[in-house]
């Protein structure tokens, strides 16, 4: 009887389909929040939305674990091999077929480097609407960023990959540069910024620029992240790149960044939800 209380109240708390993410709802706070709501949000109001949901969920969670020694998990579903999820996982394994190409590239009115109307300035429509609130909401902080490379088709990735391998080696090269197909800049949701000036661009000194930490502290307030962090290299398989940021919506950018987790990690459903770090 007892167990059948216990399991009504976890059917409570529903589960977000693939990229129709229908929002949370548990006992401690009541509330459900959908994309659309969430959407209309200023970022930063969001981000507090979703850190209420954390606190609320993962202090039920814990509960009943303790009363009752039931497995729980809840995420925000995404589907990491659909193409042209906003969630997709690519990375050194998992490729991009060598055709794709999103249908919804766009020019995202934000400020990059160069001049030209080319593919690299390209994002798709979410991400460069969500580019163009990251960048005004920098300015409002004083922080004045650019783009350097956007997306990227297979052939530019060739190029740039068969490049690099000439110049620095290919075990080198690989730390920092992707193999064809298996880049974030084919996904069309992958930017790389740079102060405004185009100091630093895609090198390892914008590390230690304000305009770096302020994409460390914010971008997820964008639903963007920063993809390859510092510490996290043996699981990404890159070197830190703070300037590389990856778009997959407020609500995973919320959740990948109050658990200070990677896409790698949060793909593996082996790993808890709630036992990200709480300090450090």
């Amino acid at each position: 009887m007892r167990f059948a209380r216990v399991m009504s109240m976890l059917l409570l708390i529903p589960l977000c389909s693939s990229c129709k993410i229908q929002g949370m709802e548990y006992p401690r706070y009541g509330v459900t929040v959908t994309n659309t709501q969430m959407n209309a949000l200023h970022p930063r109001q969001a981000v507090d939305v979703v850190a209420m949901q954390l606190d609320g969920l993962k202090s039920f969670q814990h509960t009943m674990l303790k009363m009752h020694q039931i497995p729980i998990e809840l995420t925000v579903k995404m589907d990491k091999t659909q193409i042209g999820s906003i969630g997709i996982l690519v990375n050194k394994f998992h490729e991009l077929p060598l055709d794709y190409r999103p249908d919804d590239l766009v020019y995202p009115r934000a400020p990059f480097i160069f001049d030209e109307r080319v593919d690299k300035r390209k994002l798709r429509k979410e991400a460069a609407r969500a580019l163009e609130q990251l960048i005004a909401g920098a300015r409002q902080d004083g922080i004045y960023l650019a783009g350097v490379s956007a997306f990227r088709s297979h052939a530019a990735q060739t190029a740039i990959y068969h490049s690099n391998v000439r110049r620095y080696g290919k075990k080198n090269a690989e730390l920092y540069c992707a193999e064809p197909g298996h880049s974030e800049h084919k996904t069309g949701l992958a930017v790389d910024l740079t102060r405004s000036d185009g100091r630093c661009a895609a090198e390892a000194c914008f590390a230690d620029m304000k305009e770096a930490k302020w994409l460390q502290n914010h971008a997820h307030e964008y639903g963007y992240i920063v993809r390859y962090p510092k510490g996290k290299e043996h699981i990404t398989g890159y070197q830190y790149e703070p300037w590389h940021i990856r778009y997959v919506g407020k609500k995973l950018s919320a959740l990948l960044t109050a658990r200070r987790i990677t896409l790698e990690e949060y793909y593996d459903s082996s790993y808890p939800y709630w036992s990200a770090p709480e300090n450090g």
